[in-house]
């Protein structure tokens, strides 16, 4: 029993001591970063970019329609499923949900 004591606090103290030394190592390589020179840098340029003037026609239906088939036919898809105005807004993903919600709706009916 006196032997498994010794031998607990032996390995106590050897982790107290390996966790100090890890610790001031840690301390002595911050200290070292911390006093090297530090390069002078000048500050970065950032471009300013101007925006493009707004488009009030945007693009055609017809030539987004065009594009949108001729880059489907050079990757192989063979088909578009949908193209709208962006002004339409999420009509078709509100009648989506709607409908697939309604198909778990329960309905009671009178016995």
């Amino acid at each position: 029993m006196d032997g498994t004591i010794s031998l607990s606090l032996w390995m106590y103290g050897l982790t107290v001591i390996v966790s100090i030394g890890a610790a001031v190592v840690i301390r002595l390589v911050v200290w070292s970063i911390q006093a090297m020179p530090q390069p002078k840098s000048a500050p970065a340029r950032v471009p300013v970019l101007k925006a493009a003037p707004a488009d009030s026609q945007g693009i055609p239906a017809a030539h987004v329609a065009v594009i949108s088939a001729a880059a489907a036919a050079m990757f192989r898809q063979p088909r578009i499923i949908h193209i709208e105005d962006a002004g339409r807004g999420l009509t078709w993903l509100t009648e989506g949900r709607m409908a697939h919600l309604s198909s778990h709706r329960i309905r009671r009916s009178p016995c």
